[in-house]
C-alpha cells in the first residue's frame, strides 16, 4: 500500500516586528504562514497535513519521504530539518484559544 500525499504550501517569515510565533492557515493559497521573532531559537512549525487512514491501518510503516524547497532569502537564517508524525484517534477542525 503506497501513498502520495500533496501537503500545502509553506512560508515563514522572521520579523523584527513580531512578539511571539503565529501560525495561521490561507485557504485561498492553501498555505501555511508562520511569523516569528528574528532570533526564536528551538522549533518552529512549517507545514503539516492531516490524512485520514484506512481502518486498520498497520503501525510502523516505511519508509516514509518528505521533502521540500527552502528559499532562504535573510541572511543568518539557518534550516534544520526536522519532522515528526502523530497518530490521534479521533480529531477536531474545531479551534479553541485561552486567554
Amino acid at each position: 500500500m503506497s501513498y502520495t500525499l500533496s501537503v500545502p504550501n509553506a512560508v515563514v517569515t522572521y520579523s523584527p516586528a513580531a512578539t511571539t510565533a503565529t501560525t495561521v492557515f490561507d485557504g485561498a493559497t492553501n498555505t501555511w504562514r508562520t511569523t516569528v521573532p528574528l532570533g526564536l531559537g528551538g522549533n518552529i512549525f512549517l507545514d503539516g497535513l492531516g490524512f485520514r487512514v484506512p481502518v486498520n491501518y498497520p503501525g510502523g510503516v516505511g519508509p516514509v519521504t518528505w521533502s521540500g524547497r527552502f528559499a532562504v532569502d535573510q541572511p543568518g537564517i539557518k534550516v534544520n530539518w526536522n519532522w515528526a508524525a502523530a497518530v490521534y484517534t479521533s480529531f477536531s477542525t474545531t479551534t479553541t484559544r485561552s486567554a
